[in-house]
């Protein structure tokens, strides 16, 4: 039996429903993205930015660096 292959009419065929199925498997997906972020403010949950202190950017950039006394004096401050 020989194996058959697709001709390009027959691809052109199904790439309309191709591109409908990806925008709606997109939507889906940053319909989740805004779910959570939304669901974030409503439960008063602190957003990970608001957390941003850069004293403590500082002491994890010094243990990176291997300079672990350097970075328990920098987390003390």
């Amino acid at each position: 039996m020989k194996p058959t292959c697709q001709s390009a009419s027959s691809t052109k065929r199904f790439l309309p429903a191709l591109s409908l199925i990806c925008s709606l498997l997109c939507t889906a997906l940053m319909a989740g993205v805004l779910d959570v972020q939304s669901s974030l403010l409503v439960s008063g949950q602190t957003s990970t930015e608001a957390l941003h202190v850069p004293e403590l950017d500082t002491g994890f950039h010094l243990l990176y660096q291997l300079k672990p006394e350097e970075a328990h004096n920098q987390f003390e401050d």
